[in-house]
């Protein structure tokens, strides 16, 4: 069976969700929302999400991702919400991940409530 329609992914709470499983996500082009809180996603799993160009959402929840992972999502202008609450990103990171996407809605430990 064929997972290219598949739209949403829902895989959070679980640590075995590593970078290496993201590389299945490639040519994935139908997916349009992806929750990965709390797995084991760090910032080398992120470039398995550029080329998604329908991805809309992204939760990344309490995952080890950091500034330097941010740098992938930079050109990923379908993103229109983004959570990264929990994660090691500093405010200098988000500031200029907001510049790159300035549709995108980011939610950080950050964020002015």
């Amino acid at each position: 069976a064929s997972l290219t329609r598949l739209e949403n992914l829902f895989a959070h709470l679980n640590r075995n969700i590593t970078d290496e499983w993201l590389k299945h996500l490639q040519g994935l082009n139908s997916l349009n929302e992806i929750t990965l809180a709390t797995t084991g996603i760090t910032d080398q799993g992120l470039q398995y999400f550029v080329g998604l160009e329908n991805l809309a959402k992204l939760d990344l929840v309490n995952c080890k991702i950091t500034d330097v992972g941010l740098k992938y999502l930079y050109n990923m202008k379908t993103l229109r919400n983004l959570n990264l609450i929990q994660t090691k990103v500093t405010p200098g990171g988000i500031t200029a991940l907001q510049q790159a996407l300035p549709n995108c809605q980011i939610k950080s430990d950050f964020a002015k409530k």
